[in-house]
């Protein structure tokens, strides 16, 4: 999922009155890198933005555009759950909303697997002590 971001972040960088060079050094990136975002070459990724947000001590949603269209690929397609749509042109707040729901599954999806492989290391320790 990647997100143009460019012109929030060169109004950010205006507004606290830095060059490139300068803002680059602070996100941890190259300032050829950050050249390519604010002038909207390249896009970031959510978690870039995230990265982003944070050092700067703002708001993810400051940065992200009103209107975002993110398009999430499913390699599990037997999850059935909300990867592999979507999310085109939905207000900020009803993206956010469908992100945060799909960490959520993500959250109950890895616990399961957290605890499957518990069962199967105690399977396996209760094999080698039957050897």
């Amino acid at each position: 999922m990647e997100i143009k971001i460019g012109e929030k972040l060169q109004s950010i960088r205006e507004e606290r009155k830095m060059s490139q060079e300068d803002f680059a050094d602070i996100l941890s990136m190259s300032q050829s890198k950050y050249q390519r975002l604010e002038s909207g070459i390249t896009h970031a990724r959510i978690d870039e933005i995230a990265h982003i947000a944070e050092v700067l001590d703002i708001p993810v949603l400051e940065l992200l555009p009103e209107t975002a269209i993110f398009k999430q690929t499913n390699t599990d397609q037997s999850s059935g759950n909300i990867l592999g749509n979507y999310i085109v042109n939905k207000g900020i707040s009803e993206s956010v909303k469908a992100l945060e729901e799909e960490n959520h599954l993500l959250l109950q999806r890895n616990k399961h697997l957290e605890e499957k492989i518990r069962l199967l290391e105690k399977q396996i320790e209760i094999m080698e002590k039957g050897k």
